[in-house]
């Protein structure tokens, strides 16, 4: 749930009436304007706690985003859906945020609290998410602006992990910027996955953006898991097309496969041991991938036949980082393979960490 996500519900695409059964009056009144599916509704100009709501800025699966106002100055005002899960993720997000109240990594917190069984927090109003800035480029960033998001984003995660927080959900659609095209205004939002690497949840990160350890679920999981966010990030700013864009887990893993081949380890869920039967049944399918034939494990049948998708193919990282439409100089393209390639590694261990991302770009 963010401030960039606009997906319209019934009850909000017209928001001067109430959807039927929710009972609202101009002050979301004593009655409690819930739906049935635990939202919370209001229309624009209703006050609620003194903020007069404006729009629906964003919905997901803890709650909404709306656009409010309060003494002629904009927020974003984050509402939890009713129900204890809800409630408690909203309660761990605000303990995060007030952890980062001293930094610049998330938009501020300017108030919160409780009204009708959710939570409501109200924050800084962003002017642009970063989608929409991206979208101004449609052939991908510019290595001078690209340095400039890569240093900042860079510059925010290891901001948080030096307070011992991963972000866990590290995404174009959690990145905003609190002023329009200033990429020294990018913030970082939604935090209700975030956490401590020791409390971290088996179920994180978006499936385009989830790191190995996460998907073979190899705990326990480090800030290294935002490292390969980070990289999936700074692909698809430089190229406008996402490096890892699965329909299914099975396919992740041959993505993966295709672009860093086999990794060192056996997973069970995802490959399986080499035999002489299923090398001959699925000889084609592995010279596709370029697996070698004495590996000592191969993907298995539902990897190998998750297709359909370009990503899916063997690729190679100079061809992938290519971009031919910039055209820029090979100083410039190297230093660009040295930090994405260095995000998108197996194994933790081996990944750059977000300070020598800041050292690369110093």
């Amino acid at each position: 749930m963010n401030q960039g996500m606009l997906r319209p519900n019934a009850s909000f695409q017209n928001m001067n009436r109430p959807p039927d059964g929710i009972r609202s009056n101009k002050s979301c009144g004593n009655i409690g304007p819930i739906d049935s599916d635990g939202y919370f509704t209001c229309g624009p100009g209703e006050v609620v706690n003194g903020y007069t709501m404006v729009r629906l800025l964003g919905q997901g699966t803890f709650g909404r985003v709306l656009e409010a106002t309060k003494n002629n100055q904009s927020f974003a005002v984050k509402i939890s859906r009713q129900g204890d899960q809800f409630l408690s993720a909203c309660e761990h997000e605000l303990d995060i945020l007030n952890k980062l109240s001293h930094t610049n990594v998330s938009p501020k917190l300017h108030d919160s609290f409780q009204l009708y069984g959710c939570v409501f927090m109200v924050m800084e109003f962003c002017e642009q998410n970063f989608q929409d800035y991206l979208a101004q480029f449609r052939s991908g960033l510019p290595f001078r602006l690209f340095t400039q998001v890569a240093t900042r984003l860079a510059h925010l995660l290891h901001t948080l992990h030096l307070l011992h927080i991963v972000h866990a959900d590290f995404k174009p659609a959690n990145i905003m910027l609190l002023r329009y095209n200033d990429l020294s205004s990018l913030r970082l939002i939604d935090f209700g996955s975030a956490n401590s690497s020791a409390d971290l949840e088996h179920y994180i990160q978006s499936r385009w953006f989830r790191a190995p350890e996460v998907l073979f679920k190899k705990r326990p999981y480090t800030s290294k898991i935002d490292s390969w966010g980070l990289g999936c990030v700074l692909f698809f700013a430089r190229k406008r097309v996402h490096l890892f864009e699965a329909s299914s887990e099975h396919m992740l893993c041959r993505q993966m496969i295709g672009i860093l081949k086999m990794p060192l380890h056996f997973n069970s869920t995802f490959f399986v041991k080499n035999t002489f039967q299923f090398l001959f049944q699925n000889k084609k399918e592995l010279e596709e991938l370029e697996i070698d034939k004495n590996a000592p494990f191969f993907p298995n049948s539902g990897v190998l036949k998750a297709v359909g998708r370009p990503q899916c193919d063997a690729r190679d990282w100079k061809v992938e980082l290519q971009n031919v439409e910039l055209d820029e100089g090979d100083e410039e393209e190297e230093i660009i393979m040295k930090i994405i390639k260095g995000l998108i590694q197996w194994e933790p261990e081996e990944r750059l960490d977000v300070k020598k991302v800041l050292d690369i770009l110093e």
